[in-house]
């Protein structure tokens, strides 16, 4: 196998879910994630009733629940929601991990899986830690272009704290310019292409950008911040 090569596996429930289509108006509260799962019958699953939370329906095991689902957002009526399997109180539980090998390189980066929805830390063969991850999308309407996140390795070059904005996506153009926030921002690219803090439903729908729960991206951002070439980010395709 190249050295390149990507072991890929973890439990069944986890296998590999190709790029969703972008979102419509019609479907908020859609989770392509739990839906590719679903539809392949390798979890159980639950219907959201009104009236469910993370924590009415998960108790002590709602941070397994969140990631399972790739899901940090309140819960919807009507809403499918994947079921952990029984036993994991732990979300670095082999059985809940995405990935089980990397390169056997000695040294550390970070795997981005857009086909997973996750993330990863690695030093060497070794998973350090790993959380749910939302990329772009492969159609963006309010410009007009596909917005799939870049694939390659990259340096991160520019680190930001919790009170980032957007200097392109504007909340409001009556608002003093204001752009969307983005806690935590970890620039990969030369135009702009990073990592921060977002809420996400288990689908990709950003402009190319790389989404992660809250705790992730401070994590990752404090990290970062060791010094110049500490992280590395290695972005695959949509479909590995």
């Amino acid at each position: 196998m190249d050295r390149r090569s990507l072991l890929l596996g973890g439990s069944a429930a986890l296998t590999t879910i190709l790029c969703a289509p972008a979102v419509r108006a019609a479907d908020r509260y859609y989770n392509h994630y739990v839906t590719g799962q679903a539809e392949q019958g390798l979890t159980a699953t639950h219907v959201a009733k009104s009236g469910d939370t993370w924590d009415s329906l998960f108790g002590e095991r709602v941070e397994v629940a969140r990631f399972y689902n790739r899901q940090n957002l309140q819960l919807e009526t009507g809403q499918l929601v994947l079921l952990p399997p029984e036993g994991i109180t732990d979300f670095m539980s082999p059985s809940m991990a995405p990935f089980a090998a990397a390169w056997s390189d000695e040294w550390v980066f970070v795997l981005i899986s857009p086909a997973r929805y996750a993330w990863g830390l690695f030093r060497g063969s070794q998973l350090v830690r790993w959380g749910p991850a939302v990329c772009g999308s492969d159609w963006c309407a309010d410009v007009g272009r596909s917005c799939l996140s870049p694939q390659g390795m990259f340096p991160i070059t520019e680190i930001a704290g919790p009170d980032r904005r957007s200097g392109s996506y504007l909340i409001d153009q009556a608002a003093e310019g204001k752009g969307a926030l983005m806690p935590y921002f970890m620039k990969i690219t030369d135009y702009g292409v990073g990592l921060y803090s977002r809420n996400m439903r288990g689908r990709h729908e950003t402009h190319g950008h790389i989404g992660l729960f809250e705790q992730d991206a401070m994590w990752l951002n404090a990290l970062a911040q060791r010094g110049p070439g500490t992280l590395h980010v290695k972005v695959l395709d949509y479909t590995d």
